[in-house]
């Protein structure tokens, strides 16, 4: 009997371990409670798979990968976090988006930017998202606008001065770049140029750099000395925006002040000598063209702004309690 009851003391306390142990794997797989709703461990290493492939695919050294990774988890987590809070907000008001609603916006966006459904998925895949990934991302934006306007109970006003304020303060966002107008001579290099050929080259385009910063006139120097095709007969070549021109010229031009002359530029072309004539911005589109994208940009953004202080106030009330 000794040896019966000890079998079944062993028994019961084996009986009584295993679902401790069971409860452990579960709280494990536990990330966060938010109130009665968890994260598990699968569901945020799925959701932040994408964001590590990225990370350890970018060629960071071992220590910088991994102190991104540590970052992008922190960051993710709260997101997630935000997202749980939202969820039971958004359940506990009756806040509904029906598929109807996000096929509409997606749609609108889509044909807005002129794209056909090929073409809008192609430009998502670029982005490293799907279509039921940027769906999503669209439901919980308009979440977000009625959450905010359900809490906040104050309708968004973007005024026209905030447009024209964004619009002044970004105009280059919308097509204004600054342009050059250049004036050039050009040495051309001869069919089968030798080494001394090129070096006598050099030594000459520097000289004719020396005169020109010693006060000759520039447009008298390229009747004389220039060979450009292109060039009217003072050597004026028109307007050009930084991106249209090479690298190596961009560099030498662009740091000019007006009227001043580059040091001698090697271009396939043959040396080439840069004078600034003046410099000015190209217009940007008319405020009227884009004064809709911008006052969407400027109350997107002040939803999401009043949407974060909502949600960090609530977070306060939330009882969060981080596992893992």
């Amino acid at each position: 009997m000794i040896k019966h009851s000890g079998k079944i003391i062993v028994f019961l306390l084996l009986c009584c371990l295993i679902p401790s142990v069971f409860a452990q794997k579960i709280v494990d797989r536990i990330l966060v409670l938010v109130n009665d709703r968890i994260i598990t461990k699968v569901a945020f290493e799925e959701a932040f798979f994408p964001v590590r492939e990225r990370i350890e695919a970018a060629g960071y050294g071992p220590e910088e990968t991994a102190a991104l990774i540590e970052r992008y988890r922190s960051e993710m987590l709260n997101q997630m976090i935000d997202q749980t809070i939202t969820d039971i907000a958004v359940e506990e008001m009756g806040i509904e988006i029906s598929e109807k609603e996000v096929d509409e916006a997606v749609e609108q966006f889509r044909l807005s930017n002129d794209l056909s459904e090929e073409a809008f998925e192609r430009a998502l895949a670029a982005e490293g998202m799907t279509l039921d990934q940027y769906r999503t991302q669209v439901r919980d934006q308009m979440l977000r606008s009625r959450l905010v306007n359900f809490q906040v109970r104050s309708r968004i006003v973007i005024t026209r001065e905030q447009v024209e304020a964004y619009y002044n303060k970004n105009a280059r966002d919308f097509g204004a770049v600054e342009r050059y107008r250049l004036a050039h001579i050009l040495l051309p290099f001869p069919s089968g140029m030798t080494a001394e050929q090129e070096k006598a080259l050099q030594v000459r385009a520097e000289s004719i750099v020396q005169r020109l910063r010693s006060g000759k006139n520039f447009a008298e120097l390229a009747a004389e000395e220039s060979r450009s095709l292109i060039a009217g007969p003072d050597g004026e070549l028109g307007w050009f925006d930084a991106e249209s021109l090479s690298p190596v010229i961009r560099e030498a031009t662009v740091i000019l002040e007006e009227g001043e002359v580059s040091r001698p530029v090697r271009t396939p072309q043959g040396i080439q000598i840069f004078r600034l004539l003046e410099k000015g911005m190209q217009d940007p589109r008319p405020l009227d063209e884009v004064f809709d994208e911008i006052e969407s940009k400027l109350y997107d953004r002040e939803v999401n702004r009043r949407f974060q202080t909502w949600v960090t106030e609530l977070r306060e009330k939330v009882h969060v309690r981080i596992l893992d």
